[in-house]
């Protein structure tokens, strides 16, 4: 099990309010002393699995259907017809029909290991972030992958929660990544 523990500060630093440290290292240093003169006292402590951290998802693949981006264009109200005309998109540089940005969504990851996290009765998304590297076109197949990146607790107005960060990449037939994504679960009380 991994333990993160949280920091409130006594006053504002300019550093962030929370530090993290993992039981077991070695050396002289004692991060944990260290935070508790410099920044206060320990709020709240949640225990988890590290193992999990890293594992990466089984991949699981979606073909991108010119009729599924045309649908999902119309749901999200964009008008633009490199989504739905195929001349439209090679007139803009694109080989065929394209798929919007956020079409990524759509894509759901394999199931990833239990973090077992026994906190919070309340789960909410805390925000996607995707950083693209190259179009997603129709005909594409596309395989995800998912792993824990990060898990922190922090305080806020409303109490404890805490943040789990997943990390996903997305690639096509050729094996070349077109994109990668970042997002934030916050579990509160």
């Amino acid at each position: 099990m991994f333990t993160v523990m949280i920091y409130e500060n006594l006053r504002r630093p300019s550093r962030p309010s929370f530090l993290t440290h993992r039981y077991g290292q070695s050396g002289g240093h004692n991060p944990q002393r260290h935070c508790d003169i410099r920044y206060g006292r320990i709020s709240t402590v949640v225990e988890f699995d590290r193992n999990a951290l890293g594992v990466e998802s089984a991949p699981v693949s979606y073909e991108v259907e010119k009729g599924a981006i045309r649908k999902f264009a119309e749901a999200i109200g964009d008008d633009d017809p490199i989504y739905s005309d195929e001349q439209a998109a090679q007139a803009a540089g694109f080989k065929t029909i394209v798929a919007p940005p956020t079409f990524l969504c759509t894509f759901r990851a394999q199931e990833l290991p239990d973090l077992k996290i026994q906190f919070g009765r309340v789960r909410l998304n805390g925000g996607n972030e995707y950083e693209y590297y190259q179009p997603i076109y129709a005909g594409d197949t596309i395989t995800l992958t998912a792993k824990y990146a990060d898990v922190s607790e922090r305080s806020g107005r409303t109490g404890s929660m805490v943040f789990v960060i997943t990390e996903l990449t997305f690639k096509n037939q050729h094996g070349e990544v077109v994109a990668k994504g970042r997002n934030t679960g916050i579990m509160r009380e």
